[in-house]
């Protein structure tokens, strides 16, 4: 029997996916899957990285504390004061996502190693004001 390269890749992407202790979005469904179970209630430390991907696909834009290519230090500090401290709960995901142009997910990463997921398809009034800061 012949495996081809389209059942290893898949098998590779299922594994990383279910061995991620972050979330990977799935391309079929846009829930998100492997996402930490994290209330804001348990979140320990300081907003260190916020990362906007696009779903289903796109490239990701990172804005960090130290400033990054795309984003000042002043307008970082913008992007946490938009999410508050603590952060918003995340929305309950619908069971499948419509492939819209604006469809995302949020990640806000803490220099604890916590994080937290907004999106892809519903997201807190806060994470919709920090997107717009992102200049979509």
């Amino acid at each position: 029997m012949r495996i081809g390269w389209s059942a290893v890749l898949l098998a590779f992407s299922l594994f990383v996916a279910a061995c991620s202790s972050g979330g990977t979005i799935d391309a079929f469904t846009g829930s998100t899957v492997g996402q930490p179970n994290v209330t804001s209630a348990t979140l320990t430390g300081s907003i260190s990285e916020i990362w906007l991907m696009p779903w289903p696909e796109g490239p990701n834009i990172v804005a960090t504390r130290a400033g990054s290519f795309t984003f000042s230090e002043r307008q970082f500090q913008q992007m946490v004061d938009t999410l508050g401290w603590p952060l918003p709960e995340p929305l309950p995901q619908p069971k499948r996502c419509d492939r819209a142009a604006k469809n995302f997910t949020i990640v806000v990463q803490l220099d604890s190693g916590q994080s937290q997921w907004f999106g892809p398809c519903k997201r807190p009034p806060q994470a919709e004001q920090l997107a717009a800061l992102f200049r979509w």
